[in-house]
């Protein structure tokens, strides 16, 4: 009986333990729910998380709890794309943070104000030692300017339409802002009185500056001696315009314009440690390539009339590259190579391996590849919206020609 009865004592102490730890998990588990464990993150992981949101859900965000209502005041990236004039001056004007990381602006249509206060938003974040920075000014319109351009005249909707011209010059305060890294403008004139101070800026692209002349461009590569990635867009030069890029850092260059470069235009590029380079433009002028490092050329030129003179300049340029193992060619540049095929002056690219085309003539692609390209092994023909990868050998095109 002792035997049973110490047994049966054994086992009721085990289950009441069990019960015991059983209710102690499920006020564990019942605790853990009621926890805020959002109030218990690090600011410094709520402050991530907020840099990868919109930044009005930002501030509808920092409502929810008193702790996070301070913290968007330092969130290192401002992305205050298509954002109103007024919102973007109350978070410049709340913004307490030591440095911002990324800072964007662009603006809705029909958004007026004087260029003084974009002027303020960007010695903000040069004060702040900007290291990316995105600036659109493509929707905006200096209201002043226009006003006292038409005086009584002035019809608020028609001649905002109207005048697109750009208005706004960037503060001379940013060509000596030395944090930056990464430069995106669009829609701004470039009126450079100083020396440019672009220490750290590895990435430049440009978008309709109106002119762009040859001296500013000389400025701003003296000026910035780490840059690696360069583009220019639809931008204008002077018809008797030497517009020189020289530059041993320069890795990537895109030159893309619908504006006409005249004949008497002279691109001169230099730079030894280029790879990659893309000219798609209208252009006839000259171009004068020292590029002994590129591996890719994109060469775009659009039909603008005189085909002579782009043939010459598009065959000037095959000179320059003979070495490039990877060449892109638009379709209008293929045209003209089929046009002047016969033409002692066709330059051929003996060392590349690789072209890209866009829809071509089939007959005609086998003979040009064949007397272009001789050392050609893989040859891409894309076909409106599809690509096809194609391996070309030239043992194919010396058998095809046997087969005639």
């Amino acid at each position: 009986m002792d035997e049973w009865h110490d047994r049966f004592s054994e086992e009721a102490h085990i289950g009441e333990l069990h019960d015991r730890d059983r209710l102690s998990e499920e006020a564990n588990i019942g605790e853990l729910h009621d926890r805020d464990r959002f109030s218990e993150l690090p600011n410094s992981l709520i402050i991530e998380i907020f840099s990868l949101l919109d930044i009005k859900d930002v501030v509808r965000t920092s409502l929810v709890s008193k702790r996070w209502e301070n913290l968007w005041y330092t969130i290192p990236c401002l992305d205050l794309l298509e954002q109103t004039p007024s919102f973007i001056s109350s978070v410049v004007s709340l913004w307490k943070g030591p440095k911002i990381l990324k800072f964007c602006l662009s603006f809705p249509p029909y958004n007026v104000k004087p260029c003084s206060v974009i002027d303020s938003w960007l010695l903000f974040a040069i004060e702040k030692r900007v290291g990316e920075l995105y600036l659109d000014l493509s929707n905006w319109r200096d209201l002043n300017a226009i006003k006292k351009r038409l005086g009584e005249c002035f019809s608020y909707w028609r001649d905002l339409d109207r005048y697109k011209k750009v208005d706004y010059c960037l503060p001379q305060p940013l060509y000596s802002c030395s944090s930056i890294t990464k430069l995106t403008l669009v829609s701004c004139k470039l009126r450079i009185e100083d020396n440019v101070q672009w220490n750290q800026l590895k990435s430049l692209e440009i978008t309709y500056p109106d002119w762009l002349s040859g001296d500013a461009m000389n400025q701003i590569l003296l000026g910035a001696p780490l840059l690696e990635e360069l583009v220019l867009k639809s931008f204008k030069i002077g018809e008797k315009e030497n517009f020189n890029i020289r530059s041993t850092s320069l890795k990537m260059l895109k030159i893309q314009t619908g504006y006409i470069l005249h004949g008497t235009t002279v691109l001169r590029i230099w730079a030894p440690n280029l790879l990659n380079f893309a000219l798609e433009a209208r252009f006839h002028g000259t171009c004068l390539l020292d590029v002994p490092s590129l591996t890719h050329a994109i060469l775009s030129l659009v039909h603008n009339g005189d085909v002579a003179a782009q043939f010459k300049l598009l065959n000037h340029v095959f000179g320059s590259i003979r070495h490039v193992e990877k060449v892109t060619l638009s379709y209008w540049c293929f045209e003209m190579l089929v046009k002047f095929k016969n033409k002692d002056m066709v330059m051929p690219l003996s060392n590349s391996k690789i072209l890209e085309l866009d829809y071509v003539d089939a007959k005609y692609l086998l003979d040009l590849v064949g007397m272009m390209f001789p050392k050609l092994e893989r040859l891409i023909v894309e076909q409106g919206s599809s690509k096809v990868a194609l391996l070309y050998i030239h043992l194919l095109y010396i058998l095809s020609l046997e087969a005639l």
